[in-house]
């Protein structure tokens, strides 16, 4: 009996280890052919008057590098009622696209919503189309200014596999829109240190995480 349940285990192991090997396969070929892009936008305020002209200039990567997948790149100006005032498309050059939205002079709301994609980023989780809310003032409205820090975290392929090594991007600005260069530490619920990441260009970086069950 005991080489017929050595057979089995083996057998079993066999199967195992090639399910496996399939699935990471299978990801890697996901991620290549199906690259997610990202967007990164700069504002040149971080709030604005009725009137005045929003000029934006946006950048777009693709597993942590420029990306050249798509050619246009579509924007749109959202009110507080979700309702779209104004929407354009502008042409992608080198991984950049450039543009500007004039706010009508009679608008009386007190913030307006940035929205801004590509058609291939529809492909995915619509949490990843880049958004940014814009500060109006008035009279009734003043704008603080914000200083926080906004970090944005991006893994590989969209999403995190248990027990795989992924590839994380991080995108780190301050309240005004601009570049922050920052170092941190990503740890587990016990505290214990996991990693360390430092920005090395404009707020960008990445690092490795493989993530654990629980």
């Amino acid at each position: 009996m005991k080489p017929i349940l050595l057979l089995i285990s083996v057998s079993l192991s066999f199967i195992n280890t090639t399910f496996s090997q399939d699935i990471i396969s299978n990801l890697k070929k996901y991620n290549q052919e199906y690259q997610q892009e990202k967007i990164y936008v700069h504002f040149n305020k971080q709030s604005f008057y009725p009137g005045e002209t929003i000029w934006f200039k946006a950048y777009l990567f693709s597993s942590d590098i420029p990306s050249s997948i798509s050619s246009n790149f579509y924007t749109e100006l959202i009110d507080e009622n979700r309702q779209v005032i104004d929407k354009k498309m502008y042409p992608i050059f080198e991984s950049t696209a450039a543009g500007d939205y004039e706010i009508p002079s009679n608008f009386k709301g007190k913030n307006l919503i940035f929205r801004a994609f590509t058609t291939w980023m529809l492909n995915f989780d619509t949490a990843f189309l880049f958004t940014k809310t814009i500060g109006i003032v008035t009279e009734k409205n003043p704008v603080t200014s914000k200083t926080n820090t906004t970090v944005r975290f991006l893994p590989e392929g969209g999403d995190l596999v248990t027990g795989l090594e992924s590839n994380i991007a991080f995108k780190a600005v301050d309240g005004h829109q601009y570049p922050s260069n920052i170092r941190g530490d990503i740890k587990n619920s016990e505290g214990k240190l996991i990693v360390s990441y430092t920005s090395v260009h404009d707020g960008m970086g990445t690092f490795k995480l493989t993530p654990v069950q629980g």
